[in-house]
């Protein structure tokens, strides 16, 4: 076990250098000749030696930590969201620092870390917060990427799938597969990418000739408001034959309606999380590039830190249609 923290001290010993020969290798840009960057780098692996971000940040230096804002962990989508994220910042030698608001929903005071860390840039992942959340975080005047939902002031740039083409293609495959009585079960009414989802799916519907027999918002993106949802709609519309929908709303008619509907339904769902591959499941569900909004993001940060925000453009992504086994109440 070692005994004390490695120093750049220590790394310029063994290298034969000064101190400053060390910082300089380890600041991006710096004047460091080729010799001097190999006998720093080759004596930091030897005695294990990792640069001090945070120090770094003192002297005026990028600290690195990007703040990846963001809620709603239930929803398997966010994490998967928060992991490439964080893969592609430290592919870039950045680190993410989660915030998340608090069990009231109240981002303030998760918000005054941002600040005390000396966070370079923050990615708002707006859509699994509330509108209001969302509201304060552009107020915390550092450079940031807003991804599923636009700026309403338009001053910061966001990231984005396609929502209404995630919607025109569930609704394209339900009524290929012969539905002509669907319906839909979407997130918070506040949500911009579950109302340009549903809008687009009954865009799509009406452009097919098929009516949407009705939809349910949702407070959050949770399995169980996804369950509740299900069999209220159900009850109101029982001939309901399809369903734009996730794992909770399937259980929900597979586990509690049975046999009392009277006539199988069929799913397809959205984010294509892992769920929607077990055998339990098998359901049809359009894809949210979740890489490539990633990389879109990388993409402004990098043109927002060396360029300004005005420099970045807002980007959606085309999701795709994943086809499975078709799923249905049993």
């Amino acid at each position: 076990m070692q005994d004390k923290r490695i120093t750049s001290d220590d790394v310029a010993r063994l290298a034969g250098v000064s101190r400053s020969a060390v910082s300089r290798t380890f600041t991006p840009g710096a004047s460091v000749s080729e010799s001097t960057r190999n006998s720093v780098i080759a004596a930091a692996r030897k005695l294990g030696y990792r640069p001090n971000a945070l120090a770094r940040s003192l002297t005026g230096q990028q600290s690195g930590l990007v703040a990846v804002v963001m809620a709603e962990f239930a929803n398997p989508y966010e994490s998967q969201v928060f992991y490439a994220l964080t893969q592609a910042l430290q592919k870039l030698d950045k680190v993410s620092m989660l915030v998340t608001p608090d069990e009231s929903g109240d981002i303030n005071n998760s918000l005054q870390l941002v600040g005390a860390y000396q966070v370079d840039s923050a990615i708002i992942a707006a859509g699994s917060l509330s509108l209001q959340a969302t509201q304060i975080c552009l107020t915390m005047g550092i450079p940031s990427v807003l991804m599923g939902r636009d700026d309403p002031f338009g001053k910061i740039c966001s990231v984005q799938t396609d929502n209404r083409m995630a919607g025109r293609l569930a609704a394209e495959h339900l009524v290929n597969s012969g539905a002509q009585r669907p319906a839909y079960i979407g997130g918070r009414p506040d949500g911009q990418a579950s109302q340009e989802r549903k809008q687009g799916f009954f865009d799509s519907l009406r452009d097919q000739g098929v009516e949407p027999l009705g939809h349910c918002d949702n407070p959050d993106y949770s399995y169980q408001s996804g369950y509740q949802s299900a069999l209220e709609l159900l009850q109101r519309r029982p001939e309901i034959d399809s369903l734009f929908c996730a794992f909770g709303a399937m259980d929900a008619i597979r586990q509690q309606l049975g046999r009392k509907t009277p006539q199988d339904i069929q799913f397809v769902g959205a984010d294509n999380v892992p769920m929607a591959e077990w055998p339990g499941y098998q359901l049809t569900t359009i894809s949210q590039p979740v890489e490539l909004l990633a990389q879109a993001v990388m993409e402004n940060l990098e043109i927002i830190l060396t360029q300004g925000q005005a420099m970045a453009r807002s980007r959606r992504v085309a999701p795709w249609l994943v086809s499975r086994a078709t799923t249905r109440n049993a």
